[in-house]
């Protein structure tokens, strides 16, 4: 295989994890931007999804960063970095529009307690 493919493979396996870590983006932005409108009509009401995807988003892309740098591996620890500090965004933003239902923030809470043991735990 030539340098150029390889470069060019480089780049995909990089940049594509990150649009796949992205993709949140287009049910919680709108319904968060909503927030603070109380329209009647608003197209976006609460959002009634598990946060298992967000969670488990910003664990496993956190632990694959700490793997990566110990391994000095930048087309793993890049795309890992932004899956992580997105997920970490779309985890904080859960909360205030994504779980009106009692049960889907009780899950919201064990879940999120349980990422951050397990990253205290993964980074010490």
């Amino acid at each position: 295989m030539s340098a150029h493919w390889i470069t060019l493979l480089n780049a995909l396996c990089t940049l594509l994890p990150i649009v796949a870590f992205a993709s949140p983006a287009t049910v919680l932005l709108p319904a968060v931007a909503e927030c603070g409108r109380r329209r009647p009509d608003a197209p976006h009401g609460p959002i009634e999804m598990a946060p298992l995807a967000l969670t488990t988003q910003m664990l496993q892309c956190f632990l694959f960063s700490i793997y990566a740098l110990r391994f000095s591996m930048v087309t793993l620890f890049i795309p890992n970095l932004f899956g992580f500090v997105l997920g970490l965004i779309w985890t904080a933003m859960y909360p205030f529009k994504a779980a009106p239902v009692d049960s889907l923030r009780r899950q919201w809470k064990a879940q999120t307690s349980i990422a951050a043991a397990t990253m205290i735990l993964g980074a010490a």
